[in-house]
């Protein structure tokens, strides 16, 4: 009788355990996907990832993107997305930095001239603005930056860009205002006129609605460019940086 029991037991330890397991399982499948994924793990079915929104909002930037001749893809996951292959094979280097106000610039500029770069497109100003950097400050940091360009690269081919302007019709927009950008952007034109082989490109007509605010359809909060932004702004750039985005890699 005893030895009966004991087998009971072990039987309905078993039967426990077992059920435990295929309910963990169950569960388990079930929070991955139900049917689906057992049998995209058995192989019975290919398994399909869905994109997440920053994948679906970089495939829409690559689609508008141009193509140009004898271009080099680099495809693949963050593996090839996050690596430095424009700087390690194309002429064109971003050396943007977020955030960044003309004095940090001027701390790296460096950096910059150590590479005595056929042409150098400066775009800088707009968070010394934001953070109510007087302009006077900024004309002083920027005429410091072509001193050292002419100085030490003489052979560089500099651009400055005129200062974007803003749309402060977007909630938690750009604190800084149009009119300041403008006249920022008049003693930036006059201070290049100091200057060999320094030219000033004005942007913001391309980019400006009827009142002067930055198109709405071209920025993300008022400040930054969209791709689309980026694209209006390639173009009007397009005709100072060709010979360099059309080196051969």
């Amino acid at each position: 009788m005893n030895r009966r029991h004991a087998i009971n037991a072990v039987l309905f330890l078993s039967l426990s355990l077992n059920l435990a397991i295929a309910a963990w399982f169950g569960v388990r499948v079930y929070r991955k996907g139900g049917t689906r994924y057992l049998s995209e793990r058995l192989d019975l079915q290919d398994v399909k990832t869905p994109p997440a929104p920053i994948q679906i909002g970089l495939r829409e930037r690559y689609k508008k993107l141009p193509h140009t001749d004898g271009e080099i893809d680099f495809v693949g996951d963050s593996l090839i997305g996050d690596g430095p292959w424009a700087d390690l094979f194309s002429p064109v280097k971003n050396r943007g930095i977020g955030g960044e106000t003309t004095s940090s610039l001027l701390e790296r500029l460096d950096a910059v001239i150590d590479g005595r770069p056929h042409k150098v497109f400066l775009l800088t100003g707009a968070n010394d603005l934001s953070a109510d950097v007087p302009v006077a400050q900024v004309i002083r940091n920027l005429r410091k930056v072509l001193d050292r360009l002419r100085a030490e690269s003489p052979k560089t081919e500099v651009y400055v860009i005129s200062i974007l302007p803003v749309n402060q019709t977007f909630p938690k927009g750009p604190v800084h205002d149009n009119a300041t950008i403008r006249d920022t952007n008049r003693q930036l034109k006059d201070l290049v006129k100091d200057f060999n082989h320094v030219t000033f490109i004005d942007a913001s007509s391309a980019l400006s609605d009827a009142e002067g605010n930055l198109r709405k359809e071209l920025s993300v909060d008022g400040l930054h460019l969209n791709i689309d932004g980026y694209l209006v702004l390639g173009t009007v750039l397009k005709p100072y940086a060709q010979d360099a985005s059309s080196s051969s890699p």
